[in-house]
This record gives C-alpha cells, sequence and structure tokens, in this order.
C-alpha cells in the first residue's frame, strides 16, 4: 500500500530546460508522463499563456456577469462554448503559430484545455480567477490582440470584446476591505487586485451616466490611456480603432447584457 498516494488532473504537461541527455536520466516520458525536455522553455510557456489562461482570462469576466460561477458550467453553455472555441481557433492560435509553436501543435494542446476546463471533478470558481484581471490581461491577451493586430491590421473581434467584459466587471465606485464592489443584478461581488487599479476604475467609474455613450466612451478612454497598466502601451493610439470597438461592446453590455453582446459578435 502505497501511503503517499494522491490524486490530481489527468491533464498534465512538465517542461524542463536542459540538455537532451537529461531525458535519459530522468526517463519520465517512459513512464507515460507528459514531461518534455527542451533547450529553450519560452514557447511552451506562451503556449501556456496565451491558451491556458489566456482562455480562461478572455471569457472568465462576462460569464460571470452572464451569471455564471465556476468553469464547467460555463462550458457546458453553447454559447460561451462557440466564443471559447471561436475565440482559440480564430484568433488566439493564428496569432502565436510561429516555426516552434505550430497550428497542429497549438490545436492538440487547446483541445486538451478544453477537456480540463471540462473536467466534473473541479469546480474552479470565476471569481478565484478573476483576481488580478488586470495584469493578467495584459500578460495573457492583450500581446496576443496586438501580434494578431500586426499581423493582419485588423482587430480580433472576441478578445477586443473581452477587454470591454473585463471592464465592465471592473465597473465599481465603493472600496470595502480591500476589494472594489462591483454588482451582478442585486448580488455584491468583491474585485480584487492591486490598490492603484481599484482606485482608478473607482475613480473612472463614479457619476458615470451608463446610459450616456459620452460617458462609457470616457471610461475606455481612461483605461485605454493607462500606460502603466499596459508597460506603456497607449491602447488609445496603438491599435486602430480599438476604443471605439469597446465602447460600443461596454455599452451594450451595460445596457443590454453580456449574452446579448456576445451573440452579436458570434453572428
Amino acid at each position: 500500500e502505497d501511503n503517499a498516494i494522491d490524486t490530481s488532473e489527468i491533464f498534465h504537461t512538465w517542461v524542463i530546460e536542459g540538455p537532451a541527455e537529461l531525458a535519459e536520466e530522468l526517463p519520465f516520458p517512459k513512464a507515460g508522463l507528459k514531461v518534455i525536455f527542451t533547450p529553450d522553455v519560452k514557447p511552451y510557456k506562451k503556449r501556456k499563456v496565451r491558451i491556458l489562461n489566456g482562455a480562461h482570462t478572455c471569457s472568465v469576466l462576462g460569464a460571470y456577469l452572464a451569471g455564471y460561477d465556476i468553469v464547467r458550467d460555463v462550458m457546458n453553455d453553447e454559447l460561451f462554448y462557440k466564443y471559447l472555441e471561436d475565440a482559440l481557433n480564430n484568433e488566439i492560435i493564428p496569432a502565436i503559430t510561429s516555426e516552434e509553436l505550430t497550428h497542429d501543435d497549438l490545436k492538440s494542446f487547446a483541445d486538451a484545455v478544453f477537456d480540463r476546463f471540462k473536467n466534473p471533478f473541479i469546480d474552479h470558481k470565476l471569481l478565484d480567477i478573476s483576481l488580478n484581471s488586470t495584469s493578467k490581461f495584459e500578460a495573457r491577451v492583450l500581446h496576443t490582440i496586438q501580434e494578431y493586430y500586426a499581423q493582419k491590421k485588423e482587430l480580433p473581434k472576441i478578445l477586443t470584446f473581452s477587454f470591454a467584459a473585463y471592464l465592465a466587471f471592473y465597473r465599481g465606485t465603493e472600496i470595502r476591505e480591500g476589494a472594489l464592489i462591483g454588482h451582478r443584478g442585486d448580488d455584491e461581488y468583491s474585485i480584487k487586485d492591486s490598490s492603484s487599479v481599484l482606485e482608478f476604475y473607482k475613480d473612472a467609474w463614479t457619476g458615470v451616466d451608463v446610459t450616456d455613450k459620452s460617458a462609457v466612451a470616457e471610461v475606455v478612454k481612461k483605461a485605454c490611456g493607462n500606460t502603466e497598466f499596459w508597460l506603456g502601451s497607449n491602447l488609445n493610439t496603438e491599435l486602430g480603432n480599438f476604443p471605439e470597438v469597446v465602447t460600443e461592446h461596454l455599452y451594450n453590455i451595460l445596457n443590454n447584457g453580456v449574452v446579448s453582446e456576445i451573440k452579436k459578435v458570434l453572428a
């Protein structure tokens, strides 16, 4: 009997940077484990951050506002499933495909991620994933938007929408016990991020009439122009009509709901 046995997800990958002979000293693959030895770990990190983490960050904030609480339930919704499927296949994978990261490899990884998200034994809470979404969006989604735009000279429509969903999720005018307080219907939720981020959005949203599109546009302009959030990038000027498209999405989310706007994005 193995008293040290533990349980884990079926999904696993361990990438080790080092010389090829390490595979002989540590023959994990021969034991059936998904362990990869490589001279450069960077492409694998990019694959994981942009696909697995990026899929979370581009979907969970909108999904939470739509009424969902855990990842599995989001995956069981046909609309959100298509949203993620299209985001990965039409925007994320094309933007990051390269010699090191082939389309087939990325597609295989994305398929495994979908299976992981549907895990029936884990209740992965959307609010837990939402922690520090500003820095997460910059690292996981914004770079993909920038690469897609640089390649195609057009915006990825789903990932651009996800920035509007991020702004809608961060709508709050009160900070309580270290969290900005957002509202989903009649219920409150805690937005947890750095104090500077919370103060910024508290100030940006205070007094805003969400039925006034020009007022909503001003929030977008402030957020896009905060170069500290986006590692020096000014999203008002560097991505074409990004602020205008985000404003349209954000205005519609606030006045008609997330689901209605996603249907239009996917149409």
